[in-house]
């Protein structure tokens, strides 16, 4: 609102001080100020040992202060100098001045603040040209705009729904806030030719990883002899001998892909340590925009 709408108030000028090196009085101003602007357009600046109170000369609604706005002022004004020590209240001053708008009026009011640390309020009323508010909305009005909107938001929605899935994107959404079940992610290590395993699956890390289990079979090569002799071994069969090459260099593919299986993106990830143990754990952190991943394979 603004241009003296009748029912307003606004703030302008400052009340300004000085302030002792006081960490608690500084913090306790700063709880005052922040009280204080949940009605009052007051902001307040400590530089230092000094402070600034600035009326931000914006209107208010006169309702949210009250029936006499300039006492609600001259009321916070006298809470602020109470937290002041006398010897530094009385150092205070203040410009500070108040306009409400009422019908073909304004109140003008001033607040001084005297030799005691005391707000001094001096007000007059003049004739001014001022604006009647807008008229509330009736229950007829706030139907028919509310059925306005719905039906320009229907019919962005129809226009939109011509280049945008809202279907696809509705069901990412609930995907994304159901957390993961990891017995619905198929993981398949068949491309590592019965050298390993999948033993177990869990969700991690709020459902964005998936530790995956692994663990060595009888025919694992553990040394770099057992696995020239499976490499001599494999002789033609490419795919057993890509294996055996992503074994000897302790890295596997992970490839994911959606329920549709389209392909969904990759990463690698180190299991040499299967040379010596057992069994080995690789988290996998699943992709976060496309849909979750409900293949991977596990491959060279």
């Amino acid at each position: 609102m603004s241009g003296r709408v009748e029912g307003t108030v606004e703030l302008d000028g400052l009340v300004e001080g000085h302030l002792p090196g006081d960490e608690e009085l500084a913090a306790d101003l700063r709880y005052w100020a922040r009280q204080a602007a949940r009605k009052l357009p007051l902001s307040l600046t400590i530089d230092g040992n000094h402070f600034s109170l600035l009326g931000e000369n914006r209107p208010v609604e006169v309702a949210e202060l009250g029936d006499d706005p300039a006492r609600a002022v001259a009321d916070a004004l006298r809470e602020l100098l109470d937290l002041l020590p006398p010897d530094v209240r009385h150092a205070a001053c203040s410009t500070l001045r108040s306009m409400e708008y009422r019908k073909s009026e304004e109140v003008q009011t001033i607040y001084v603040i005297g030799p005691g640390g005391t707000v001094d309020v001096r007000q007059r009323t003049v004739d001014a040209e001022t604006t009647a508010p807008p008229e509330p909305l009736t229950r007829k009005e706030m139907i028919r705009l509310g059925l306005t909107g719905l039906g320009v938001a229907l019919l962005v929605f129809l226009v939109s729904s011509i280049f945008v899935d809202y279907r696809k994107l509705v069901s990412d959404i609930v995907e994304r806030v159901t957390p993961l079940d990891p017995n619905s992610v198929a993981v398949d290590a068949s491309r590592l030719a019965g050298y390993v395993k999948v033993v177990g699956k869990d969700a991690t890390n709020g459902s964005n990883v998936l530790a995956i289990r692994l663990q060595r079979t009888g025919a694992f090569p553990k040394t770099d002899a057992a696995l020239r002799d499976a490499v001599a071994a494999a002789g033609e069969d490419l795919p057993r001998r890509l294996a055996l090459e992503a074994l000897a260099r302790g890295y596997v593919r992970c490839e994911m892909f959606d329920k549709d299986r389209q392909f969904l993106g990759y990463t690698m990830h180190r299991i040499v340590s299967l040379r010596g143990k057992p069994t080995t754990e690789i988290a996998l952190r699943l992709p976060a925009k496309a849909p979750r991943p409900a293949r991977i394979v596990l491959t060279y």
